[in-house]
């Protein structure tokens, strides 16, 4: 085992180790050659330096240092990092799987296969998860268990003499377990179970007051960083390699369901946020990055911060998932396997029949963009994004990420940001203002009003004011409006003149439309409209 693998690869300039064995040239910020794995007269192997992957779009070959030179020298891994770390002038530090390591693997290993014996004798706790979409064959594929009561844990580790490095280990404090009454997870890194996780059951009993939390995670150990693990990556790493793309979800139930609804490259965080130390994992897998959490204010947050994470990394290519619009009402993947209840079919499915995919780039701008509360603020938002956009020196994306950033915006990149938006050009500013100060008060309030005053004296915003009104979604006029710098915003007293004032007018309007039509019912009606307006 190589024990500074990591500072090695980090050391490692992979531009100046590709280069000492084939020519590279620059072209922007990558470096391209011709492959040396397939015979081509044109270059087609790219190398990105900021990632530190290299990948040929001819033959599909593709990784990190150690797999081009592992490759071009037809030599083992060990070899290969030997020969990359002599080229960046580090030294190999090599280390044995020392006997308490072993034996902290051995335990692990035996308390999985004893909490998987004590799920097989639950009747009552596999029908749960039958319900949930699951089969028998999962519990073994995923290292599904049960940990039972307290008592019966403590026995098993006293005949199996693990008492004490139980102890050491966190899975028992003060004689307790942590996991005892939960359904348990298995961390696998490397076919090696470094730690676990335990669910609480549908039957579980808080103790009085204290309400537990919903996962229990093992402590961290030599073998287990949490912020570092993802949950399945081990089962699905070919999968990513081979496919290149890895769906990051929030739990793992989502990341089993979506392994049986047929999407490869499924993998989950373990009750943390996404981080620098997940990201390394993929640096040295050239695969696109798929964030897939839960569908509801807390996932989007959670997916708008991973994205601004990967993006900032050089992960130009990562997406964010939103479920499909007939899928909306459904929480996370988890929901939807509940409903096939485990049937075949559920295989036929991919990621793109679930999935509506953007890029991290134009989800974090909707988001933040949705979050602005004034003109101020989503200036600010603006700034955010070209800002973001000018740190994108990938001309693959720079144009995407322009069409995207003016359409989110109603903007383009050579004109002034504000006042310069769409459908605006020659508005009618005090009408303008009133439609903006009304989208600064709380939807239901705003629903209150035009049901009391109708749409229709709205003008050109009445179709627009009523879809937001339903959605809570602004479209193109109604963005382009709060991002438009000429219109302000009044409140309380002004802005109820402005709806006075606006409505009497409309009204006045429609009276004498009515009376050319000789309409006399809705000349009525319409008048005393007009009156209560009025205070009448």
């Amino acid at each position: 085992m190589i024990k500074n693998l990591e500072a090695i690869r980090s050391r490692a300039d992979i531009v100046e180790v590709i280069g000492s064995f084939v020519p590279l040239k620059q072209q922007g910020r990558n470096f391209v050659a011709c492959c040396p794995f397939h015979g081509e007269k044109t270059p087609s192997l790219v190398v990105n330096d900021s990632r530190n992957l290299w990948h040929c779009f001819g033959c599909g070959a593709g990784g990190d240092s150690f797999k081009f030179v592992s490759e071009f020298e037809k030599c083992d891994f060990t070899t290969a990092v030997e020969k990359v770390a002599a080229l960046c002038g580090s030294e190999v530090v090599k280390s044995r799987e020392n006997g308490e390591l072993k034996g902290v693997f051995e335990f692990y290993e035996a308390l999985n296969e004893f909490f998987k014996a004590s799920l097989r004798k639950n009747e009552v706790l596999q029908e749960y998860l039958f319900k949930r979409g699951l089969q028998k064959e999962d519990f073994e594929s995923f290292n599904i268990g049960f940990c039972p009561s307290n008592n019966e844990v403590l026995a098993w580790l006293k005949k199996k003499n693990f008492t004490a490095l139980a102890e050491k280990l966190g899975v028992l404090k003060k004689g307790f377990c942590l996991f005892a009454g939960r359904i348990t997870f298995a961390f696998l890194q490397e076919n090696k179970i470094i730690g676990f996780s335990g669910r609480v059951t549908p039957d579980f009993k808080p103790h009085g007051d204290f309400v537990p939390p919903k996962y229990i995670n093992s402590s961290e150990s030599a073998v287990f960083k949490k912020s570092e693990f993802l949950y399945n990556f081990t089962h699905e790493r070919k999968n990513i390699a081979t496919l290149g793309e890895c769906f990051v979800c929030e739990g793992f139930f989502d990341a089993i369901a979506l392994s049986k609804l047929g999407v490869k490259g499924a993998v989950a965080t373990c009750g943390t946020a996404f981080s620098e130390g997940h990201l390394k994992k993929f640096a040295r897998l050239n695969a696109r990055l798929n964030f897939v959490f839960d569908n509801d204010t807390t996932g989007f947050e959670a997916a708008r911060k991973a994205g601004i994470l990967a993006y900032n990394a050089g992960f130009f290519d990562a997406r964010v998932g939103v479920f499909k619009r007939e899928l909306r009402r459904k929480k996370d993947a988890g929901e939807i396997l509940k409903e096939f209840s485990g049937v075949k079919a559920a295989r036929e499915l991919d990621a793109n029949s679930l999935y509506d995919f953007y890029s991290v780039f134009e989800f974090v701008a909707r988001c933040e963009l949705r979050l602005a509360k004034n003109t101020r603020e989503a200036q600010r938002v603006l700034n955010a994004a070209k800002e973001r956009f000018a740190n994108c020196k990938e001309e693959l994306f720079r144009a995407q990420f322009e069409k995207e950033l003016e359409a989110v915006f109603a903007v383009k990149l050579n004109t002034p940001p504000l006042g310069a938006a769409k459908n605006l050009s020659k508005p009618n500013l005090i009408l303008a203002k009133m439609v903006k100060s009304l989208l600064n008060l709380p939807r239901e309030n705003l629903k209150s009003i035009l049901e009391f005053y109708s749409f229709a004296f709205c003008g050109a915003f009445s179709s627009s004011l009523s879809e937001f009104v339903k959605t809570g979604e602004l479209d193109e006029r109604l963005r382009a409006l709060e991002l438009d710098a000429r219109v302000g915003v009044v409140f309380d007293e002004s802005l109820a003149a402005l709806l006075r004032f606006f409505y009497c007018k409309w009204c006045e309007e429609q009276i004498a439309k009515a009376s050319v039509k000789k309409d006399f019912d809705l000349v009525v009606s319409l008048s005393q409209k007009l009156e209560r307006a009025n205070g009448g």
